[in-house]
């Protein structure tokens, strides 16, 4: 129940997440950003799924890689070990039922040894042709959650305004927009709004990483 795309160019990689937390039922809980920022690799993680994780995987992390090649090669491993010891922790607090089980994990930085800007993507579950826990390359782009009416959204963003490699801020703006006009139905039956609380933006250079807030919405459950 929330929004994370990632954009893999020859010269930087963008996200465009959103913001809202939401329990298994669809109950809106607070906010929290969906990205992590590991400086020194250079690198970023996103989560789409339990809302503290990419906080948590990127504390993790910090102190047991040099370079953004050593979590690639590590990831499935390191990010399994993760999301299991954050689910067992929940269910010892008495909160297993509440928090979300699966999770889609982004992460993109820049390799040394191929002196290329990179994007993956990693499961909890397996779907859409994926096997689970297996460290995937983003060619270009993820979007998600994606559906034909939010490809369509995305087609016309970039005939109005270009990709994020020519309007960065517009394309992600525009695009959490499209996704916000597209409710998710939960196994209760209930309708959320997939994204909300905010549109953040995350760049991820050779030189640099930036990340900022473009726009807050007032409602973290409706439109």
């Amino acid at each position: 129940m929330t929004a994370l795309n990632c954009f893999v160019t020859p010269n930087a990689v963008h996200f465009a997440t959103d913001g809202a937390a939401y329990l298994t039922d669809g109950s809106p809980c607070g906010q929290n950003q969906k990205v992590a920022i590991l400086a020194h690799l250079p690198a970023v993680i996103a989560v789409r799924g339990p809302i503290a994780l990419a906080q948590i995987v990127a504390a993790n992390a910090a102190p047991l890689f040099r370079t953004f090649d050593d979590l690639v090669a590590a990831a499935p491993e390191h990010l399994r070990a993760t999301h299991a010891a954050y689910i067992e922790n929940m269910e010892s607090r008495g909160l297993g039922d509440l928090t979300p089980r699966q999770a889609e994990f982004v992460i993109a930085g820049h390799s040394q040894d191929r002196d290329s800007l990179e994007g993956y993507l990693l499961r909890t579950s397996p779907g859409s042709g994926l096997e689970a826990w297996t460290l995937y390359p983003i060619p270009d782009d993820l979007i998600s959650p994606v559906s034909d009416r939010i490809i369509e959204a995305a087609s016309e963003i970039a005939a109005d305004v270009g990709g994020p490699a020519e309007a960065p801020e517009a394309w992600a703006t525009r695009l959490i927009e499209a996704q916000r006009t597209h409710p998710l139905r939960m196994e209760n039956g209930r309708e959320v709004v997939v994204a909300g609380a905010f549109c953040q933006l995350t760049t991820l250079t050779r030189s640099d990483i930036s990340t900022r807030i473009l726009r807050r919405y007032q409602s973290v459950s409706q439109a």
